[in-house]
């Protein structure tokens, strides 16, 4: 599965796009608009590396040879503290959860993230085990790299180090000595974290960006801009809107009802989980496992986003924990029984997953790879990649493209200016607002150094509705459309993107799309169609129609009546 061309949104916004800018560029550089490149990035220097070496097949690659290595490693713990079975059913039932497998897959973060985590906790129970302080402080270093991979390993990394502390005041002999080492311990974690928010610092002035936006900064924020807040800091179970009821039924109602394919966790430990409270007694190790699950994910929901993706490395505690007392009754043949059913019903969920990302097309299907990034799919809406790969064919080495409507950057080999619809203001909206006419607005994109306008109409009227990425007003729609009239020469169209160069003097005017979508106020792909037909835009209709046809539409009748205006043949 992660030898397929990557299509996974997430990565071709932020975790390989990122990577590919700093290539591109020879260094690492601030990007205004995109608030992920200020993310703690351990994994995404992995994707460097592996771009710099090859491509993002390799990236991929190693995002699941991590995920394994993963795996081995919660094997490792069970069988070294308890006995191989336990081992290998806590293996087993972490691999096998679906969330798991299909990030996998694609260049994410959160099953790479867990590879640092489970050596954390594996030195951990060395330390608890041996009471040997290197395990310790070794522990701290791991716990320090996940949390260098990702901001939200600070819920774990908090609750790891209530755990220790816990264990530090059992067995110390001073309560000095405690503070000493507890202290020691934060400051080793604090180390593996401090290069990000350096650069945090010096590129925006906010260590913690975009945390604390309203007090330390947190200008290319859209809700920064608007609101003086980040919104995204409010998840539905945060601390300011908790419900202890959501919260006590939260692991039942995310199982049956996940709303998305890549936060399935699979019915396995719904199943297991009545273990926490039928067993007493619970062995030493075990119970700070448990302790370190429990606070982690309380610390989690009133944090945090509650979406299962994100308590990846969670699940490697619940799964060793699982483990140990399903081992005690896997000699029933019943139980075993559903054991094995739930393992199996996880296995179907990923392959339903893998089936709805169309991966068997590439794989078994005498399918290019070219095919394979024109065609939406799961997490890859509307591609830009034909354009993107005309771009990358036929523009100069120096041009500079500016996007719009679009956020899958990844694949373009030219420089670029990237941004981000669920998070960030839109350079393009930006420049508009800095200007007071069409001619200031020329002088704004020349000196950005800009030379093309990429935009994706699809794309946009897809995301325009939810994140209101086309924030302007009439001052602005006007002043856009006096540079659009002077200065915009369509340079080519492909499958809802079209590219658009931005010349001395254009020798005739382009329709203004965007303007006539604004005018209408109805983001839709009917009004997208209108737009186009009173522009007599034929040759983007067939598109419109050609893909309508393709998913199992019955416009053949009004996809001919267009190829005889245009005069082009049925292919």
């Amino acid at each position: 599965m992660a030898m397929t061309p990557e299509t996974f949104y997430d990565a071709l916004v932020y975790h390989l796009s990122v990577p590919n800018l700093y290539i591109l560029k020879h260094k690492i550089v601030p990007l205004d608009y995109l608030m992920f490149s200020n993310s703690p990035l351990n994994i995404n220097m992995l994707y460097t590396l592996s771009l710099l070496l090859s491509d993002e097949i390799l990236a991929r690659f190693m995002h699941f040879f991590l995920t394994f290595v993963s795996a081995v490693t919660i094997f490792a713990i069970g069988r070294r503290f308890y006995n191989i079975t336990v081992g290998l059913l806590a293996a087993l039932m972490y691999y096998s959860i679906p969330i798991v497998l299909s990030n996998s897959w694609g260049c994410g973060n959160d099953a790479g993230m867990t590879f640092f985590f489970a050596l954390a906790l594996f030195s951990f129970m060395l330390w608890v085990d041996k009471n040997k302080y290197n395990f310790f402080y070794l522990s701290a270093v791991f716990l320090g790299m996940a949390l260098a991979s990702k901001y939200i390993a600070v819920t774990l990394t908090v609750s790891m180090t209530a755990v220790a502390f816990i264990h530090l005041i059992r067995v110390s002999e001073s309560r000095l000595e405690t503070a000493k080492r507890i202290f020691l311990f934060g400051l080793i974690i604090f180390a593996f974290i401090l290069p990000y928010l350096l650069k945090n610092y010096f590129f925006t002035g906010n260590p913690v960006y975009p945390f604390l936006s309203k007090i330390l900064g947190g200008e290319g924020l859209y809700d920064y801009a608007f609101t003086g807040t980040w919104a995204l800091m409010s998840a539905p179970f945060s601390l300011f809107n908790f419900k202890f009821m959501d919260f006590l039924k939260s692991f039942w109602t995310l199982t049956i009802s996940s709303d998305q394919p890549q936060n399935y966790a699979g019915p396995l430990f719904l199943a297991l989980s009545p273990f926490v409270f039928l067993f007493r007694n619970i062995e030493k190790k075990l119970l700070y496992i448990l302790l370190a699950f429990l606070m982690n994910y309380v610390f989690f929901w009133y944090t945090g986003t509650p979406m299962f993706r994100f308590l990846i490395p969670s699940f490697a505690l619940l799964s060793i924990f699982l483990a140990y007392y399903s081992e005690k009754i896997s000699r029933n043949p019943v139980f075993m029984f559903f054991f094995h059913l739930f393992i199996f019903s996880n296995i179907i969920l990923s392959l339903n997953i893998a089936w709805g990302l169309k991966i068997s097309r590439y794989l078994c299907v005498n399918s290019d790879r070219d095919s394979f990034l024109a065609t939406q799919k799961t997490s890859y809406p509307n591609p830009s990649y034909s354009a993107i790969k005309w771009m990358n064919e036929k523009l100069p080495a120096n041009s500079r493209i500016l996007f719009s409507g679009e956020n899958k950057t990844f694949y373009l080999k030219k420089d670029y200016i990237p941004y981000s619809v669920e998070s960030n203001l839109q350079p393009l909206m930006e420049y508009i607002k800095q200007a007071e006419d069409g001619e200031k607005l020329k002088g704004i994109i020349d000196k950005n150094r800009i030379t093309h306008i990429l935009i994706n109409y699809r794309e946009a009227v897809r995301v325009n509705p939810q994140y209101k990425t086309y924030y302007w007003n009439e001052r602005d729609r006007k002043i856009f459309g006096e540079f659009w009239q002077k200065y915009i020469k369509l340079e080519y169209f492909k499958e809802g993107a079209y590219l658009y160069s931005i010349s001395g003097r254009a020798a005739r005017t382009e329709p203004n799309i965007l303007e006539e979508l604004e005018k209408k106020r109805d983001w839709t792909m009917q009004s997208l169609h209108e737009v186009f037909e009173r522009n007599l835009m034929w040759d983007s209709l067939i598109e419109e129609y050609q893909m309508l046809l393709d998913y199992g539409f019955n416009v053949r009748s009004q996809l001919d009546a267009l190829r005889k205006l245009s005069g082009r043949k049925a292919l």
